[in-house]
């Protein structure tokens, strides 16, 4: 951190899922090892407030099966409750707008962030006893989920390169006479 100020920056700047994110485990163990500044670990929370709510994201939700993650080293137990707080002010209001607007990028894949964060969210606000913001998610998640499965596989289309087009795919061989390495673009 000392040697590359700009480290900070770059990290606190995740996407959603921020599960999925490597900059989140860095600055979890980064705060944990006592080398996080209290303002680069605000500055994290307020990105996974947002994402919280546009993504949206419940990387930051843990039960007793995610103990000892990212969110758990990074957050604690006041700050949890606002993010709980904002998703339940910023997020439940507006599900059916958002919905529509998370279903625009939606595929029928089995894989899908947002259902899992609708999932999660539902499950989470349900064990905190807030059944109205539970059955907001629930009702959400349905109506993501059959409007989604209703969509092909975003893979459907997909076809196979000609056999003799090299065009640049990752995994293509280079033609015979190339003085490329693949570790070429490392020092760019």
């Amino acid at each position: 951190m000392a040697a590359d100020p700009q480290l900070s920056e770059a990290l606190v700047k995740f996407h959603s899922p921020a599960q999925y994110d490597n900059r989140t485990t860095v600055l979890a163990r980064l705060h944990q090892a006592g080398l996080l500044s209290e303002d680069i670990r605000q500055r994290a929370i307020d990105r996974m407030k947002e994402l919280a709510v546009s993504g949206p994201d419940a990387s930051w939700i843990e039960d007793e099966d995610w103990q000892k993650k990212v969110w758990h080293r990074l957050l604690n137990d006041e700050e949890r409750e606002h993010l709980f707080e904002h998703v339940r002010q910023e997020l439940v209001p507006r599900l059916v707008d958002l919905v529509g607007e998370w279903l625009s990028d939606a595929t029928g894949d089995d894989d899908d962030p947002v259902e899992s964060t609708l999932f999660w969210y539902y499950l989470a606000f349900g064990q905190r006893g807030d059944e109205d913001a539970a059955a907001e998610f629930d009702y959400a998640r349905d109506f993501y989920n059959d409007e989604r499965r209703s969509r092909p596989p975003s893979n459907d289309s997909w076809e196979p390169a000609a056999a003799d087009d090299h065009g640049g795919q990752r995994g293509r061989h280079q033609a015979h006479g190339s003085h490329r390495s693949v570790f070429d673009d490392i020092d760019q």
